[in-house]
């Protein structure tokens, strides 16, 4: 209730979600089909980083990541996504770092290895970036703590991975027209940023095959 109070969108995201305690995960991942929590993470998080987890996890399943970097060098495309990830949460808290910091394991990474922040990215984008700048990527997020604490060994469990992706699409459409028709005088009635560049590339999808 409080996501959906606070930001609209993700909360709407969040209904479509299977939740689980998996005692054998230190901190907390997806699927893409479920968010699983370590009952101990869990129990220490306050309430906004309980948000920050979720609105984390949601993303990772709409923009697909965890259905797309199974072909990929692994920990490169996780630190990528991430990235992206973190930067989109924290610029739709008026980019406070605040929003996407974990008392236990301090901020997360969001600038890409360009120095820029990492929501002006797609993950494949910031992955090629990886290699060639990793210099300027380790002092733009030099206050970050190298453990990240999202644990991606889940992602690509699933056989029928081309299904899982059709059905976020219509969810994400979906809420997208539930947000036009709630009142568009405050934020729970607005699209975030990623969600408007996501409606624009899918316009194109069928003519250029890219996928977001």
């Amino acid at each position: 209730m409080r996501i959906l109070c606070n930001h609209g969108f993700y909360g709407l995201l969040l209904m479509h979600m299977i939740y689980s305690i998996d005692e054998g995960c230190e901190t907390a991942y997806t699927d893409g089909v479920r968010i699983a929590f370590s009952p101990f993470f869990l129990e220490e998080l306050s309430d906004k980083e309980l948000d920050y987890v979720l609105m984390h996890e949601i993303l990772h399943v709409v923009l697909q990541h965890c259905l797309r970097g199974e072909y990929k060098d692994n920990e490169r495309y996780n630190i990528a996504a991430d990235i992206v990830i973190n930067s989109t949460i924290m610029h739709e808290n008026d980019d406070k770092a605040s929003s996407i910091t974990l008392s236990t394991y301090g901020e997360s990474m969001h600038i890409a290895p360009d120095g820029k922040e990492g929501y002006l990215y797609t993950a494949e984008e910031v992955y090629e970036m990886l290699q060639s700048k990793q210099k300027n990527f380790d002092r733009g997020n030099k206050k970050s703590n190298a453990k990240r604490w999202d644990d991606h060994s889940q992602w690509g469990k699933f056989e029928e991975d081309s299904k899982l992706r059709d059905v976020w699409v219509k969810n994400f459409a979906e809420c997208c027209e539930a947000v036009k028709v709630r009142d568009a005088s405050n934020n729970r009635g607005t699209l975030p940023m990623f969600a408007q560049r996501m409606i624009e590339k899918l316009k194109n999808r069928k003519q250029t095959g890219e996928r977001y």
